[in-house]
């Protein structure tokens, strides 16, 4: 199979939609196998329950926007 940059480009605008697929496919299959999942909501680490309870953990960082062709160094938070 060769290289093509055409059909290289089809995929890569694929990948989105894939990965929000993808991501909402673990989340119900993590709670309806009766694990607690943890996502960002309104700025806040929350976990939710099996039961769809939710409970905030922690406030968490603003986000960065990551633009294309950009480098960006990720550190670790200091220590508490």
């Amino acid at each position: 199979m060769s290289y093509r940059p055409d059909k290289a480009e089809k995929m890569e605008l694929e990948v989105p939609e894939k990965a929000r697929k993808a991501f909402r496919a673990a989340y119900r299959h993590s709670l309806n196998s009766g694990f607690k999942v943890l996502i960002v909501d309104r700025g806040k680490l929350v976990e939710v329950s099996p039961d769809f309870r939710r409970k905030e953990i922690r406030p968490v960082a603003s986000l960065t926007k990551i633009g294309k062709g950009k480098t960006y160094k990720i550190t670790r938070p200091a220590e508490r």
